[in-house]
């Protein structure tokens, strides 16, 4: 390991990914297929509460106890299949970031073995949530706090007059700044999750503070050398491969679903296509969600330790490990 440019990294990620796509694709998949899982509950769970939604898009009059019981449901269902969602993708990214370090730290490990591990830290990958989900709600509570001051406090102590208005309208646009910045440091810290996860030991509040350390501080003399701009590009290329992921993976049902006379998100479409169709264009998904995901966590772990690298000299300790004790 070196310090790496993000050309480099992006290079690195794909060199290894190449090399290892077999054994990435499977890590991911032993996750994915219950991502999947839950994405079909909930389509159903859509599905059976279709005709109560269809009615109430037709104006048609529907007993307020239906009405409570359908919206109750899917709200439930909706509940419960983001936090399988968030699951499953943090165990993902502990066992594909496992599976890399090790690899590159030059202590390879199996398949099994990254699974293995990803599923003894369970304990700490809730604690870790929790934590970050604290922080979370900590942050932008914070981020807002400037510009809905500003905003009350015109709006309460100002006449009405284009000052009240102008400090209403500054209140608003500092808030929305403020949550902006707020979740765009909380959701960066949180990309770190997995590796830290993975590679090192600590509770969830340490995670968290780690997180940030290793994000703080420059790499180089220029702006754009400093970690959290670097982590930020890391982010946009993430969301690239994420929105690609979700556009390729969803595209072949999308239209077939067209192709059968109805819109993509029109509530007659989840039953409109033959199961002998649809299958097989659900697993052409779940393919590429396996393929584009686990690229993507390689790349989250090739920047987790290029950031080590940078800032704690990662490639020369694991040297002097190597050489063993007593090597000065």
């Amino acid at each position: 390991m070196r310090p790496l440019t993000m050309g480099e990294l992006l290079d690195a990620a794909g060199a290894f990914f190449r090399h290892h796509l077999k054994a990435l694709v499977q890590l991911f998949s032993a996750f994915a297929v219950v991502e999947f899982a839950a994405a079909q509950f909930l389509e159903k769970r859509f599905a059976s509460v279709g005709p109560v939604l269809q009615a109430l898009q037709n104006k048609k009059g529907v007993p307020p106890q239906e009405v409570l019981a359908a919206a109750g449901g899917l709200a439930m269902a909706y509940l419960f299949t983001l936090s399988v969602l968030g699951l499953t993708t943090l165990f993902a990214s502990v066992a594909v970031s496992r599976y890399v370090g090790r690899a590159q730290l030059g202590e390879p490990e199996s398949v099994g073995e990254a699974l293995q591990a990803s599923l003894r830290s369970a304990p700490r990958m809730l604690a870790a949530m929790v934590t970050f989900g604290f922080f979370g709600a900590l942050l932008t509570f914070r981020g807002m706090l400037p510009g809905g001051a500003l905003g009350i406090a015109g709006g309460t102590l100002l006449p009405v007059s284009p000052l009240r208005t102008a400090a209403l309208v500054i209140g608003a646009l500092l808030m929305v700044l403020g949550v902006t910045v707020a979740l765009l440091s909380w959701f960066l810290r949180s990309l770190m999750l997995g590796p830290l996860l993975a590679l090192e030991t600590g509770s969830g509040f340490w995670a968290y503070r780690r997180a940030g350390q290793l994000l703080s501080g420059k790499a180089g003399p220029a702006w754009t050398d400093r970690i959290w701009v670097r982590a930020s590009i890391t982010v946009t290329v993430v969301t690239l491969f994420a929105l690609v992921m979700a556009l390729v993976s969803q595209l072949p049902l999308d239209i077939l679903r067209y192709a059968y006379g109805h819109s993509a998100w029109s509530l007659e479409a989840t039953d409109s296509v033959p199961a002998y169709l649809s299958v097989p264009a659900k697993l052409f998904g779940l393919f590429i969600q396996c393929f584009f995901g686990s690229f993507s966590l390689t790349f989250m772990t090739f920047f987790y330790l290029d950031c080590r690298a940078r800032k704690e000299g990662l490639d020369l300790a694991s040297k002097l490990d190597a050489l063993g004790p007593g090597t000065a």
